[in-house]
């Protein structure tokens, strides 16, 4: 009998697209507890967007990402960063970063 597979291997692109799926659904609903309590965490986009990223990643679990990946992550906070909530909420910004976040390869493979 074949033992539990861990790391990359068990991984495909269904299971990818479904693990990515279901952290984007936790992330979506702002008015729970535990999402709240990360976005307090995570504070505001204030400040350098690398400093966002570095700090939104730590709040996430103290990931580790490429450099790819976090290059990306800081070009996207720059442009939340030119956006205005529709609805005045100051955490929108972060929060859509922190889905973003949950939705990279790199957090899928923690």
């Amino acid at each position: 009998m074949e033992g539990w597979h861990t790391g990359h291997e068990w991984i495909d692109s269904g299971t990818l697209s479904e693990r990515v799926g279901f952290a984007e659904r936790q992330f979506a609903d702002r008015s729970k507890p535990g999402i709240q309590d990360i976005l307090s965490r995570a504070g505001s986009l204030n400040g350098e967007s690398s400093e966002i990223v570095d700090r939104c990643l730590d709040v996430m679990g103290a990931i580790q990402v490429s450099e790819q990946t976090h290059a990306a992550l800081v070009a996207y906070t720059d442009e939340l960063k030119g956006m205005k909530s529709e609805d005045g909420d100051e955490t929108s910004g972060i929060h859509n970063l922190l889905q973003m976040i949950a939705s990279t390869v790199d957090y899928q493979f923690v």
